[in-house]
């Protein structure tokens, strides 16, 4: 990630000057919040400048929440045939991507098949678009609904914005939807006998709102010790690409307040645009000013 941090802060600089050149008031969800992670997975996965539109548009399509099912079938399936076509041109001409590198150590020895490697590249995609694109924008709403948690991130070392980094990831956890375990063998939690079999629900935004855990867990303090929170979830399920999400992030936030120090809400939080019809919380749209 260290070595990727000047692409993505090249990726998040032409984003801003799209949004700024688009005029105020604007959408920030499509013209920052997703544009960033959908450009920063084109970089990862080696996708061609002149293809980028057609894979952001085909990838907003496909994890639309409102979204048509057959419209969704539909542009899964442009999106699989564009990468099954990516990687067999990686295949033949090589490159320093993910998908190139893959390519060359798995696919051509016979590790795996071109369709394992598609579907390899489908979940970064979905992983990494969505859940990043939507804390963007509760983040961003959430930080000019506390102007001085802003103040704070801005005016604070590189130690204290990645832990208000952290604070965010606590605060906010998009992935809302309860993780489903099943018992192995008898055990009690909390004085909760459980059996085998039992079936589990593990809600993270309620851990992450846990008073045991975290002092204060319902205030947003961008310099509260944070780490140890469960938004990436915890263990063998732990998220892949926390490191890549938590640099996106921290880029994202510092090149926006500094570059658009106006920036406000236009809609007040009984009018903001929720999207209800995900797994994953998030701003359908948000509209802001400066």
């Amino acid at each position: 990630m260290h070595a990727l941090r000047e692409d993505i802060q090249r990726v998040v600089d032409a984003t801003l000057d799209d949004m700024l050149d688009a005029g105020s008031p604007a959408d920030l969800v499509a013209l920052l919040a997703r544009p960033v992670p959908a450009r920063v997975i084109c970089l990862l996965l080696g996708v061609p400048y002149a293809d980028h539109a057609f894979f952001q548009q085909a990838a907003a399509r496909a994890l639309a929440g409102d979204a048509d099912p057959a419209d969704v079938r539909v542009a899964l399936g442009e999106l699989a045939d564009y990468l099954d076509a990516l990687v067999q041109d990686k295949a033949r001409t090589g490159g320093d991507d993910i998908l190139a590198e893959l390519a060359r150590d798995h696919l051509l020895p016979g590790t795996i098949d071109r369709p394992e490697l598609v579907n390899i590249a489908m979940t970064l995609l979905v992983a990494g678009f969505e859940t990043t694109g939507n804390m963007i924008g509760l983040g961003t709403a959430l930080f000019l609904g506390h102007p001085e948690q802003r103040d704070l991130f801005m005016a604070g070392d590189e130690a204290l914005r990645t832990n208000a980094v952290e604070e965010l990831l606590r605060f906010l956890t998009v992935a809302q939807h309860p993780r489903q375990l099943a018992v192995r063998s008898e055990v009690t939690v909390a004085g909760c006998p459980l059996r085998p079999g039992d079936g589990v629900l593990v809600s993270l935004p309620s851990a992450n709102r846990d008073p045991q855990a975290f002092e204060d867990p319902d205030v947003f303090d961008v310099t509260r010790p944070a780490r140890g929170h469960l938004a990436f979830s915890h263990g063998t399920h732990q998220c892949l690409g926390q490191a890549l999400a938590r640099l996106e992030l921290l880029l994202t936030f510092q090149t926006l307040f500094a570059r658009v120090p106006t920036l406000r809400l236009v809609d007040g939080p009984d009018d903001f645009d929720l999207n209800t019809h995900s797994r994953v919380h998030g701003f359908a749209s948000l509209r802001v000013a400066w």
